[in-house]
Parts: structure tokens; C-alpha cells; sequence
């Protein structure tokens, strides 16, 4: 069973994380724990030398810290709420991922927030952890209504779609819900347009696209057998060769789901720091919320 690990933003005043837990965790019953980073140290060797030759400085960091959180969770609602909280002192995204790695089951649940100017190439908080955690992080956003009525898996054909499919199942069985595979196919295009063949590169276009929905539909069809069939699943296709970020949220607009479930298979090394991999653009362009889970 999972176990909800709420990062807890005190600039956040949405509490969208935290209202989100909640509600997934009367629907499923999923545990849940809060999690409080303390940012005052600034780098790892100003907390070891506070831990070994300060810790009342250390103790006075931390209780100020439960104050706030104390208020914030009051703000919230959340009276007495502050037994639940675990308070760490760091990176926000290091020991979130970091201590998520450490909990059986354990799924972030972060918000989206808002992009400072600086995040724009350094990402903010959530960008982060999705990118480093060994733990699926759920993002949160808006306000949760009713049970999610339907949950969408968008999987590649990566060996990577095995693990989603399997996360979004343990969800669809925990939340009663039915699942939509939602893929976007694309073809293997041969060197057709540097070869000059004129005319018969349309043809090939219309074959290479038809070469790719049938490969699609067979290979997920598989994958229903091995991770669907104790869950009403159905797959559904995008057209071939539209750019995935753009053919999910425009399928998400629907308001048919109220859950995204996907991977972080995708661009690597800098073009993934810079531009972002497919599941962080849909984390910020996601009507619902959206767990993404991370590569083996």
C-alpha cells in the first residue's frame, strides 16, 4: 500500500498538496505523512558543524520551524496536524527524494507552484525531484472535488511503460476507478525525404503511419493482458506523430480524468535540464493532478 509523503510549502497558500493527500487518502486509504524542509543551512557543511558544535542553535532552528508550521497548518485547517509532520534541514528536493527513497511505498505529493524567474532554468522544487526521485511524485493542483472518475496512463512503448501501468493499476484498484492507455504513436521513418523519391514520399508517410498504429495496438494490447485485467482498462490512440505533451493535455481538456499517470522516459542530459522532459510539461500544463513515475 502506498504512503503519502506531503512536502509541505509554507509560501503555498493554496495547501493543494496537502488538501489533495486528504482526499486520496479517504478514497484509498493511503497513509499519510507530512514532511517539512528547513532551508536556514545553507550548504551540507554549515548543518554537520551546527550538528556537532551547536545543536541548541540547530533545536532553536528546528522549534521555530514547527511554530510555522503550526500556523500554517491552523491556516489550513489542519488543527493538531503538526504530530504528523517530519522535519528535515536542507535542499527541499535532495531530502524530500531522499528520505521519499526511504519509505515502503512512499509517493511524493508536491505542488505545482509558481515559476520565479530564476526557476525558468533552474526549475523549481518539484522540477527537481521529479528529474532525481527514486519515488513516484504525485503534483498536485487546483482543488479536489469527487473521486477521480476515470485515470489516464500515457505510456510510450519503452520498457519503462510496464512500471507505469502496473503503479496505475494498484491506484485504479485502490480508487475504484477504470483506466484509459493513452498513447501516442510514432512512426520510423526511413531517409525517404533526403533520398529526393519525389512522389513516393507521401506514400510512404500514409504506410510508415499505419506501420505505427498497428505496432502501437498490438504491443499495448500485451501490456493490458499483463497489468489490466483485474481493471476495467481500455487503450486509446493519438494520431501518429503529434508531439506527445500537446496530444495528452489536449485529451486531459476533455474533464473525462481526474488523474494522469505517467513516466519520466524521455529527453535526457542537458536537453532534459533545459527543456524539460514530457512529464514535467504536463505536470504544468495538467488540468488534474499527475503522478509521474520515475525510471528504473
Amino acid at each position: 500500500m502506498s504512503k503519502l509523503l506531503v512536502g509541505l510549502d509554507l509560501d503555498d497558500a493554496s495547501g493543494a498538496p496537502l488538501r489533495w493527500a486528504r482526499r486520496i487518502g479517504e478514497w484509498t486509504g493511503f497513509a499519510q505523512e507530512l514532511v517539512h524542509v528547513v532551508e536556514k543551512v545553507p550548504t551540507e557543511a554549515g548543518l554537520q558543524i551546527l550538528r556537532s558544535k551547536h545543536p541548541e542553535a540547530l533545536d532553536r532552528i528546528l522549534e521555530e520551524a514547527r511554530g510555522r508550521v503550526r500556523e500554517q497548518l491552523k491556516e489550513w485547517g489542519e488543527k493538531g496536524a503538526e504530530s504528523e509532520v517530519t522535519l528535515r534541514v536542507g535542499r527541499p528536493s535532495r531530502e524530500l527524494t531522499a528520505y521519499a527513497g526511504k519509505v515502503d511505498g512512499g509517493v511524493l505529493v508536491l505542488g505545482a507552484g509558481r515559476r520565479r524567474w530564476v526557476e525558468s532554468l533552474l526549475g523549481t522544487t518539484t522540477d527537481r525531484a521529479l528529474r532525481t526521485s527514486p519515488s513516484p511524485v504525485l503534483v498536485a493542483r487546483g482543488v479536489p472535488n469527487g473521486k477521480p472518475s476515470r485515470i489516464m496512463a500515457a505510456v510510450d512503448l519503452s520498457a519503462h511503460a510496464s512500471g507505469v501501468l502496473e503503479v496505475a493499476r494498484q491506484w485504479a484498484l485502490a480508487l475504484d476507478t477504470p483506466i484509459t492507455i493513452f498513447h501516442v504513436p510514432q512512426p520510423r521513418w526511413k531517409n525517404a525525404f533526403l533520398e529526393g523519391r519525389g512522389e513516393h514520399v507521401a506514400d510512404e508517410m500514409f504506410e510508415r503511419a499505419d506501420e505505427a498504429r498497428a505496432r502501437a495496438g498490438k504491443e499495448l494490447e500485451a501490456l493490458v493482458k499483463e497489468h489490466g485485467e483485474d481493471v476495467e482498462t481500455e487503450v486509446e490512440l493519438a494520431e501518429v506523430g503529434a508531439w506527445p505533451p500537446d496530444a495528452i493535455a489536449a485529451r486531459l481538456d476533455s474533464g473525462e480524468f481526474g488523474l494522469l499517470i505517467t513516466g519520466t522516459h524521455g529527453a535526457g542530459g542537458v536537453d532534459r535540464f533545459i527543456l524539460g522532459s514530457v512529464a514535467e510539461s504536463l505536470t504544468r500544463r495538467s488540468p488534474v493532478p499527475v503522478l509521474v513515475v520515475p525510471g528504473s
